[in-house]
């Protein structure tokens, strides 16, 4: 099959985000790479990490950070290391894993060099029947 992703919440998320001085701050908080939460400067790695984000949300069933306000979620983005996959879900493939893992690292560059590298390692995850069948715990 095909997955196919649309309405990263954008307009919910101008109700939960204030704006600032510069411009509006669009992007839900839970998907924001650390330097998008911060108003810096974003790239095709800022990209990797929203997306290290949904896999670890489609593989777990939970974003990795959670917190009281929007504030406490882009503190954990800068400061929290992403919980360990494998305590919920000990059945993900390590390709998969460590795609996650590089794609969620705070610091850009040292994420996916280009997003084709990102696909690449991807497509090199062995999908096997008893990863692949199953559904993340219900949240």
């Amino acid at each position: 099959g095909r997955v196919m992703v649309s309405d990263f919440g954008i307009a919910r998320a101008l109700e939960e985000v204030s704006m600032t001085a510069s411009g509006m701050m669009i992007g839900t908080p839970y998907y924001m790479s650390p330097e998008q939460c911060g108003g810096q400067k974003v790239s095709p790695q800022s990209d990797q990490y929203s997306l290290g984000i949904m896999g670890f949300q489609m593989i777990t069933g939970e974003v990795p950070f959670l917190a009281e306000s929007m504030v406490g979620v882009i503190q954990h983005h800068y400061m929290t290391p992403v919980p360990d996959i494998l305590q919920v879900r000990p059945d993900v493939p390590k390709e998969l894993l460590d795609l996650i893992y590089c794609s969620l690292n705070k610091d850009p560059n040292d994420r996916f060099t280009t997003t084709r590298d990102m696909v690449t390692a991807l497509e090199n995850v062995p999908m096997t029947d008893s990863f692949c069948g199953t559904c993340p715990p219900a949240a």
